[in-house]
């Protein structure tokens, strides 16, 4: 648990507390009750169900509970598609639901997984501490960094089930975790007969759970003759004949959220209609949270279609499978909490209120927003501008995207708002007309037709964000440009990795903490030409010497350097000004690394 600030800084202000109407909705009443019931009543004291109900193990020790979890294996059902394991290693879950028996493994159960890749096959996740030797909330992290590991081994995964023993006090807490928050139930007393066997139900009821129950994406299906996974799509096909078509999803996902929450990111496959077949297009399948209240991309994406914008790319179709509202339908949940470092004591959970920047409402609960889970296929397919082969092939992508931008802006009357690495592809393909890379994800993006930008609202990824945006001017098609021109440093900095060396100048545009006012500063120093040298130095030679040029002209010709100072506001001249001087820097770029 290397990374506990960025965690709790990620978590703190999503965390919820004492969730009423929590066990009802995950473990009462269910199909599978009766057979939970008997697991339970098994467990009890002599098998019989007589007596004071199912025992723990005395002493009480980390050790002793873990064995009693293994012990309960031959008590469960035959052929359950889940089963428990157990672990003494600090790095790993101390107990875990994973899908399906190990048949190749020689123990029982899944208690071997930690040879195994866990988090691929984990169901649910649970940790047990001793509070008078470890902090508790240093044992919540832990399974916190847990659930971040599963959700990062399955990013389509809708939720994911957790619980948290402490020995001293002899307490548990259930906990789901899902893209938009972590929720647990009240403390259950594990000294009180009757919460144990609702802990102990619950333990029961994980084995017996539906995948649906358990949290998997059922609308992604397993093909167990192929071995892949793939959805079934209504009314699509690489030539658009009206059939339901089954899309095969490559392995892993080219693109997902890095922590538990979605924070706006999509999970994206390359997907193909067919596993064989030369004539087969790969495509994209996105699975996308969006407001329910806000425009879906759906609609940008019809417009980007029927407008004819060029290197920008196209709806195939789009599901709607879920949204929160139903999947927290009867939780009654508070205000968010943050973590507090505290001990945990009976009847309580270590939490304290953090209620700064929410709205509370009259019955004094934080008003969740509506997401809605869409599945979205777009095509082409293309590999993440990260992963640039050369120099050359990296300046064509931007080159055209340049152009992509000046088709969506002036022929699709669209303002994208959010160009950064995750949002620009390099597809396949070397036809003529074919972009060497495209725009992708209009999720942010502006109908310059029918809405207004909001001045109040600040839209982007960070690192890439115009100074200007980072000042709260309004948004506008030259701090795209701009934002390109981040993305070029970034790319080359970065190559290939997702942030900058740790020694690198960009380091200061990720800042933990930092305001936006704060990054707008930041940024203006290093457009400096003193500082801005600084950063041409961190890129490597060779052919990229042709590169350190090209980010010298784009930094004149968008902020005009002069006197020492530069200018972060509009170009005078037109639109398409800007666009040209920047295209025919970079084909002035390309012709050089050509000619060398």
């Amino acid at each position: 648990m290397d990374e506990i600030q960025p965690l709790l800084d990620d978590l703190n202000g999503n965390l919820y507390s004492n969730v009423g109407g929590f066990y009802d909705k995950f473990f009462a009443a269910k199909p599978w009750s009766p057979e939970a019931d008997r697991i339970v009543q098994t467990l009890s004291t002599n098998g019989s169900g007589e007596g004071e109900g199912v025992e723990f193990p005395t002493p009480r020790s980390r050790r002793s509970f873990l064995d009693w979890v293994s012990s309960i294996q031959s008590d469960l059902p035959s052929g359950i598609q889940s089963a428990f394991g157990t672990s003494y290693a600090i790095d790993l879950p101390a107990i875990l639901l994973a899908s399906g028996t190990t048949e190749d493994s020689e123990s029982d159960g899944v208690d071997d997984y930690q040879s195994r890749m866990w988090a691929d096959d984990a169901q649910v996740i649970g940790e047990v501490s001793n509070a008078e030797e470890e902090a508790y909330q240093a044992s919540l992290l832990r399974l916190f960094g847990y659930a971040r590991e599963v959700f990062r081994a399955q990013p389509d995964r809708r939720f994911l089930h957790g619980f948290q023993i402490t020995l001293r006090p002899f307490l548990a807490e259930l906990w789901v975790f899902d893209r938009f928050g972590l929720y647990c139930d009240e403390p259950l007393d594990l000294e009180n007969h009757g919460q144990r066997q609702r802990f102990v139900t619950a333990l029961a009821g994980y084995t017996l759970m539906s995948d649906s129950e358990l949290g998997l994406n059922i609308f992604v299906q397993q093909d167990r003759l192929l071995a892949a996974r793939y959805v079934r799509i209504r009314e699509y096909d690489a030539s658009r004949r009206a059939e339901k078509a089954k899309l095969y999803l490559q392995e892993p996902a080219i693109a997902s959220p890095e922590g538990i929450l979605a924070r706006g990111r999509p999970t994206c496959y390359r997907a193909r209609g067919s596993r064989s077949g030369r004539d087969a297009s790969d495509v994209v399948v996105k699975f996308a949270w969006r407001l329910a209240t806000a425009r879906p991309e759906k609609k940008l994406l019809e417009i980007v279609t029927d407008r004819r914008v060029w290197g920008v790319s196209h709806l195939l179709v789009v599901q709607e499978l879920e949204r929160t509202a139903s999947m927290h339908e009867g939780l009654r949940i508070g205000p968010p909490r943050s973590l507090a470092f505290q001990t945990l004591a009976a009847g309580g959970g270590g939490f304290n209120t953090h209620s700064a920047g929410v709205d509370i409402n009259d019955e004094g609960h934080a008003p969740l927003n509506d997401w809605v889970l869409d599945c979205v296929v777009v095509s082409p397919y293309g590999r993440p501008l990260q992963q640039f082969g050369t120099a050359i092939e990296l300046l064509l992508a931007l080159r055209d995207v340049v152009k992509a931008h000046h088709s969506l802006y002036f022929d699709g009357k669209i303002l994208h708002r959010d160009i950064s690495m995750d949002n620009i592809i390099i597809p396949d393909g070397d036809g003529e007309n074919t972009p060497k890379g495209m725009l992708i994800n209009l999720h942010v993006a502006l109908d310059l037709e029918s809405e207004v930008v909001d001045p109040n609202r600040q839209v982007g990824t960070q690192p890439f964000m115009a100074i200007g945006l980072l000042e709260g001017k309004p948004h506008t098609y030259r701090h795209d440009l701009e934002s390109l021109f981040y993305v070029l440093l970034w790319a080359v900095v970065c190559r290939g990795s997702d942030i900058p060396p740790q020694d690198s100048r960009l380091r200061e545009w990720i800042r933990p903490g930092a305001g936006f006012g704060e990054l707008a500063r930041i940024k203006e120093a290093d457009m400096s030409e003193h500082e801005f040298a600084l950063i041409t130095a961190e890129m490597p030679s060779g052919e990229f010497e042709a590169v350190k040029t090209l980010t010298d002209e784009l930094r004149c010709i968008l902020f005009r350097p002069s006197d020492g100072g530069i200018s972060t506001g509009m170009n005078t001249e037109a639109p398409d000004t800007l666009y040209g001087d920047m295209a025919c820097a970079f084909d002035d770029a390309i012709t050089a690394l050509d000619m060398s």
